[in-house]
């Protein structure tokens, strides 16, 4: 089976904590895109979370402009770590997978994504701090397989990298936001 990994880790400027409640915020996620691609839940009768927490599950599609369907995905956050420098930090995992679209020829997909201190930050979570948190270290990891990985995987570098650039610049507002900014 091909497999293709995705990886981007840069600076943010943005405290931690901050930056670990944007990573949970459906809102935040649907802004990396729009409005080229917007996100909406698949049945009309749901709504997305103020915030995904381990366990949440949701059928969500995407559409071009919000007009031209592109496919459907389901989301499942699940938690798991990761340990960089000897210090081991809270993943995002969406583990859903695409059900229909280009995507859905994809036979496996696996999106992990944290932050760490940036010099003078403090870890999510409440670890021991060396400072106050100046900025956070985004790490943004997608891994996806199947024969159609191939095809599919420039398509999706690209795709993250604009995501990446898009996640810089709009880090720099998320403590001004009420939402993000509340611990």
């Amino acid at each position: 089976m091909t497999t293709v990994r995705i990886r981007l880790r840069f600076p943010i400027a943005c405290p931690t904590e901050v930056a670990w409640r944007a990573l949970h915020s459906p809102r935040v996620a649907g802004s990396l895109y729009a409005p080229v691609v917007v996100l909406t839940p698949a049945d009309p009768d749901a709504a997305l979370p103020p915030a995904w927490r381990p366990g949440d599950s949701l059928e969500v599609t995407a559409r071009i402009l919000g007009v031209v369907p592109f496919g459907r995905s389901v989301i499942r956050v699940r938690r798991a770590h990761v340990t960089h420098d000897g210090v081991t930090h809270p993943v995002f995992v969406d583990a859903g997978s695409p059900v229909s679209g280009p995507l859905a020829l994809l036979a496996s997909w696996d999106h992990r994504m944290w932050v760490e201190p940036g010099d003078s930050g403090r870890a999510v979570g409440g670890a021991a701090s060396t400072g106050q948190a100046e900025g956070a270290i985004w790490n943004d990891r997608l891994t996806v397989g199947g024969w159609a990985a191939w095809l599919l995987g420039p398509g999706l570098w690209v795709a993250w990298q604009v995501r990446g650039w898009r996640l810089r610049r709009l880090a720099r507002t998320w403590p001004d936001q009420p939402d993000l900014a509340a611990g």
